[in-house]
């Protein structure tokens, strides 16, 4: 027992030596001995990243009625909003499937296979401004080309934060924006009170979308998709504190799974694009995710997915 406390706290020092090198602290060669610590992530075993750990990493809890509709809305979405693959700038020529060989494959493999074992279409694009997610069959990860002058911790991220929320089923929540996520929320309502008026939607959009969403609805599902509406509708859920919520989870799990920091320094020093964060939007991330490093919930994490003692 005292050699693993003695462990953890030279652990946790590292750690802390670490988010004090970012920030412009340190000695010399507590900065130098940083620089050369290489990131752990290709010990997590497959499988590591489960659903009760994504749910421990979330800011605040979720409500099940909210992510059992996620969960049934999924194979929809992309019906309702087709993607089409000349607005995220790639082609069918761009696709790299599981087998594929370019570089930034095997960096997806490895998410993938840690986050449940994922299957997702790679797509990289030399002129796409951000990862991006896909609602296509499978999945479809649009990841800019310049990604690959980043270490490989730093793709690590990326390729997490992007697909964390997949794992859990919640993908329609990075592949959407916010106004035409309320839309989708508020068809599922319309399924079930066609007299229903949400808030915060146009109605006209609105009749459009339901009617989009109730001709995708699988004949043989279309009771348990309508039931999970109906509980969702329930609780009164705050769609933007939801997306809110599930995306800064995933950016933690990313984080912690990376075992890096150099991500977040480069949210400190400006915008961060691969990620489509404005430098506000990163600095006030930046400073949270180096609150959520040191805490006690991320050292849990780093021991369930064996990266501490």
């Amino acid at each position: 027992m005292i050699v693993q406390d003695a462990l953890l706290l030279t652990q946790e020092a590292e750690l802390a030596r670490g988010a004090l090198t970012i920030i412009g602290g340190g000695t010399e060669q507590q900065k130098a001995t940083w620089r050369t610590r290489l990131p752990r992530f290709g010990q997590v075993p497959a499988l590591a990243l489960h659903q009760q750990l994504l749910s421990e990493a979330l800011p605040e809890p979720v409500p099940s009625e909210a992510l059992a509709l996620l969960e049934q809305l999924g194979p929809l979405a992309g019906k309702v909003f087709v993607p089409e693959l000349a607005d995220f700038n790639v082609s069918p020529r761009s696709k790299v499937g599981p087998r594929g060989s370019h570089p930034l494959r095997p960096v997806v493999d490895r998410v993938c296979q840690c986050l449940g074992g994922l299957e997702v279409d790679l797509y990289v694009s030399d002129s796409a401004p951000r990862a991006t997610v896909m609602l296509t069959d499978p999945l479809g990860l649009v990841l800019p080309a310049s990604l690959q002058n980043l270490s490989e911790a730093e793709q690590v991220f990326v390729v997490t934060r992007c697909l964390a929320n997949a794992a859990r089923r919640s993908e329609v929540v990075d592949a959407l924006d916010l106004d035409t996520l309320r839309l989708l929320f508020a068809a599922s309502s319309r399924l079930i009170d066609p007299a229903a008026q949400p808030a915060d939607v146009n109605d006209k959009e609105l009749s459009e979308v339901t009617r989009r969403l109730s001709k995708a609805l699988p004949w043989l599902s279309r009771g348990r998709i309508e039931d999970a509406a109906r509980r969702f509708a329930a609780t009164s859920t705050d769609v933007a504190r939801l997306k809110r919520t599930l995306t800064e989870g995933s950016y933690r799990v990313a984080l912690v799974f990376c075992d890096d920091l150099g991500m977040v320094e480069r949210m400190l020093k400006g915008p961060v694009e691969h990620l489509g964060l404005s430098e506000h939007q990163a600095q006030h991330l930046a400073k949270h995710l180096l609150a959520y490093w040191l805490s006690p919930a991320a050292m849990s994490l780093r021991r369930a997915i064996g990266l501490s003692q």
